[in-house]
């Protein structure tokens, strides 16, 4: 005995319900990326999720004390939204090196970023990876810059891999991350 025509129909009318529901409530969480353009915060930020492209073309995403070798450089990572761990922030990042004490290296960056609206975050910058000590900004709600010292003890073991010819200067890392929008 088959199955009516009717019975297909409606079968195939609820599908297509169904499936535009999800669809329509995907989107509406940020699941699913609309084609609908972009606005940006007070900030100039944008409200929609941060790109690879945006934060890349920031002055923060390539700021190196004068005079630095890189050694190790991330190509950043997008916004993400995962159903399990949120919403991730764009960020991007820079191992470096500097025949400079670090302590000169964080009297620039806090006359840099301080000249350029940037407050240091205190104790409340994340510590990354396996480095001595880091200072921290923020700026505005959703910015935040990490410069962390780096021990070429450690990263003989965890990487990055320093030539041999730079290991006698001082490493550091710099990370820039951009937070959603909420």
């Amino acid at each position: 005995m088959g199955i009516s025509h009717h019975i297909h129909a409606n079968a195939r009318a609820l599908t297509l319900l169904v499936l535009g529901g999800l669809l329509s409530t995907a989107t509406s969480c940020g699941l699913v990326h609309s084609s609908a353009p972009c606005g940006h915060d007070r900030n100039g930020l944008p409200t929609c999720p941060v790109t690879v492209k945006f934060i890349d073309s920031q002055p923060e995403a390539h700021l190196l004390y004068p005079g630095s070798t890189v050694v190790t450089s991330n190509e950043g990572q997008p916004q993400t939204h995962d159903l399990f761990a949120g919403t991730t922030a764009a960020d991007i990042g820079i191992t470096a090196v500097t025949p400079v004490p670090m302590d000169i290296v964080y009297a620039w960056y806090r006359t840099w970023l301080t000249s350029h609206g940037w407050h240091s975050a205190g104790n409340n910058a994340p510590l990354f990876g396996s480095g001595l000590n880091n200072e921290g900004y923020v700026k505005g709600t959703r910015e935040s810059f990490v410069i962390q010292e780096d021990s070429q003890e450690g990263a003989k073991s965890v990487g990055p891999v320093v030539p041999p010819a730079l290991q006698s200067k001082t490493l550091y890392d710099i990370t820039f991350l951009i937070e959603p929008y909420k």
